[in-house]
């Protein structure tokens, strides 16, 4: 009987956090950009997420765990050449297709509104993986959320090289910025 009251316990152990956890549904308006500049001029290139997880705990956010992903090669500047030398030259897409982001580790409280949220996680881009703090602003209204922020990289930190044009050089620092909306 001992042994039955055990297993009892560990499904309903087990059916709890399963059914605590939200996996949660990607807005088609949800996306990555760089705003990315040189001495003589500064621009947005813009990507839809391709993978998105988030095992959402609403009642628990620092149990909550995020994996996003986007192709390196899917970044629309509205400038033909600009994206093709950005995906031959910086993101070397056919070496390195994927950005991907894992949180390690999500703090804050999301209540009705908007709510500070702190994600601490891993970027990989480039083949090279940088823990990245991102401080994010996340409006919750019922059972949706947008989640907005943005980051600075340095081009040299993920070995990508800044691309030359008739001695003009694009700046190492690069703006990273989201907008990510989802439902659970």
């Amino acid at each position: 009987m001992h042994l039955s009251f055990k297993r009892i316990l560990l499904i309903t152990l087990v059916f709890g956090v399963v059914y605590s956890q939200n996996n949660v549904t990607l807005e088609p308006s949800s996306f990555i950009s760089y705003i990315a500049s040189d001495p003589n001029e500064s621009w947005t290139g813009k990507a839809p997420i391709s993978r998105f997880e988030f095992s959402f705990i609403p009642d628990n956010l620092s149990s909550s765990k995020l994996i996003l992903s986007l192709k390196s090669g899917d970044f629309d500047s509205g400038n033909f050449i600009r994206d093709a030398n950005a995906r031959r030259i910086v993101f070397e897409s056919q070496l390195y297709p994927e950005i991907s982001f894992a949180s390690r580790q999500i703090t804050g409280i999301l209540n009705e509104g908007e709510n500070q949220v702190t994600i601490l996680g891993d970027l990989t881009m480039h083949g090279v993986t940088r823990e990245i703090n991102v401080a994010t602003t996340v409006t919750r209204q019922n059972e949706r959320l947008i989640a907005r922020g943005g980051f600075e990289v340095s081009l040299n930190d993920f070995s990508m090289h800044a691309p030359e044009f008739f001695g003009i050089v694009v700046d190492d620092k690069v703006t990273i910025q989201f907008e990510i909306s989802f439902k659970n």
